[in-house]
């Protein structure tokens, strides 16, 4: 649990410190190193109705987790866990700012990634 807590916490803590990933405009990233136990993570502000369509591939297996925040509450509707690759498409209904987060285990990892925000309404 513990863990968890701190996780979540480290998450908080790095909400986004780039710029978020605009809208209707594919964005991706090669070899994305990612440290022993660290997340990295992209952002992307969305409205209701807006689709999140990713796909990613690392070399060794991380967590990887879509999240939004809701107040002071981390709420997380797509988590996988201990994975190489996964991709899929997010029909986002409640608007904020979601982020994709991937986290190494021990040994670290490099992670490429490619996300469109399909936005119809912008």
């Amino acid at each position: 649990m513990k863990r968890l807590a701190s996780s979540t916490a480290a998450m908080l803590l790095a909400a986004c410190a780039s710029a978020p990933i605009p809208p209707n405009a594919p964005h991706s990233v090669d070899a994305q190193r990612i440290a022993p136990w660290e997340i990295h993570e992209d952002c992307a502000d969305i409205l209701d109705g807006d689709r999140i369509d990713f796909r990613f591939d690392a070399t060794e297996k991380v967590d990887f987790d879509l999240y939004y925040r809701e107040g002071v509450a981390v709420i997380i509707p797509l988590s996988r866990h201990a994975v190489t690759a996964d991709s899929g498409v997010f029909e986002a209904r409640i608007p904020g700012r979601y982020c994709l987060a991937w986290k190494a285990g021990a040994s670290g990892a490099f992670v490429s990634y490619h996300v469109v925000v399909h936005s119809p309404l912008r």
